[in-house]
């Protein structure tokens, strides 16, 4: 006896809806001999979750002074719940049976999703996940199960965000290196942007200026977009992890000793999820531009970050600005004195 169950939402191939919409669709359950069965459920749910462990050893000692070490493992849970409804289709009696009749067999269901629903979200160690279910209860037997997820977006109008989102922002380090008993000039490290605020398809402008006044070389730089998630659980006890992936990276010129760079990269915004600090209780969402000055040798990487806000309603009245040609200028004992060419978009590497 074959059952065979689709899940359609209407106008809507893909089923990505916006928080606060009304989502429409319709279940065809065909069977090929009558089936019998306790009732038919839709399902509709939307929840977040997460789970991970974490390891921890602790040593004692006897009375006799040997000691023994023993390891502990604790699995981190949370969750949450957005939509949860629940209709039958077919019989509200578990008590009862009913039958599918041999057929074609079409219901159509409605559901208002709330305004308050974070966007669907997948992470190593948790998710936000939308699910229509249409579950079969069969008596003595376990349940037949159908499902289809669906995409969920939470409007973020970055015009009604804060209006620092309209503001240049920019970040600034400096670093001295030890080589020997005596320190070098610094390597100083600007990093600006024309505004904090943009949505997935948006070109980000990225100006770095670099004056490595330093006997080190800046090898290379890194230009990433970071997506920074915190992690909650609720039990057995409240505590974070965190998680951090790089969603757009390119790679730049390096900068010589006792030299000044001004470089100029645009990153392009991908597909991804808004930044998300106040619809879920578990799962928070950040992003920041990294730019990392690789150095030579052992010492360590001096590395500047911008917070950014990513929506999906972009600024108006916002005029794109393009990158300029970036510079490159020796002091003046160096032999060199130009402009080269610096401009990247996101995806290249440079030579």
């Amino acid at each position: 006896m074959v059952v065979t169950c689709s899940i359609e939402f209407d106008n809507n191939p893909y089923g990505t809806y916006f928080g606060g919409q009304i989502m429409t669709g319709k279940i065809t359950l065909q069977a090929d001999k009558p089936k019998q069965v306790s009732g038919i459920v839709l399902k509709i749910s939307g929840c977040a979750d997460t789970s991970w462990e974490e390891s921890s050893s602790r040593t004692t000692t006897d009375a006799h002074g040997r000691s023994s070490t023993e390891t502990q493992t604790t699995r981190y849970n949370g969750h949450e719940d957005y939509v949860k409804s629940k209709t039958y289709l077919l019989s509200s009696n578990e008590n009862q049976s009913a039958v599918i009749e041999p057929g074609i067999h079409t219901y159509t269901f409605a559901c208002q999703l709330p305004a308050t629903c974070p966007s669907s979200f997948e992470g190593f160690y948790g998710y936000i996940r939308y699910l229509v279910k249409v579950e079969l209860v069969r008596p003595w037997k376990f349940n037949q199960n159908f499902t289809r997820g669906f995409t969920v977006l939470k409007v973020l109008d970055l015009n009604y965000d804060s209006p620092l989102l309209r503001v240049p922002c920019k970040s600034e380090a400096q670093k001295v290196f030890c080589c020997g008993p005596c320190k070098t000039q610094p390597l100083e490290v600007h990093v600006s942007l024309p505004q904090s605020g943009y949505v997935p398809g948006q070109a980000m402008p990225v100006s770095v200026l670099i004056s490595n006044e330093t006997n080190i070389k800046v090898e290379e730089l890194k230009i990433e977009l970071v997506m920074l998630i915190c992690y909650y659980s609720q039990t057995p006890l409240t505590h974070t992890k965190n998680e951090r992936i790089a969603v757009v990276k390119m790679k730049g010129d390096g900068v010589p000793v006792h030299c000044k760079k001004q470089l100029n990269y645009t990153l392009l915004v991908p597909a991804t999820p808004p930044t998300c600090f106040n619809l879920c209780r578990i799962i928070q969402i950040a992003y920041q531009v990294e730019v990392v000055a690789k150095v030579k040798g052992w010492h360590a990487d001096q590395v500047i970050c911008v917070p950014v806000t990513i929506g999906n309603v972009p600024l108006l009245g916002v005029i794109q600005t393009q990158p300029m040609a970036s510079a490159e200028h020796h002091n003046p004992s160096s032999s060199v004195n130009g402009i080269v060419n610096r401009s990247f978009a996101a995806g290249e590497e440079s030579a």
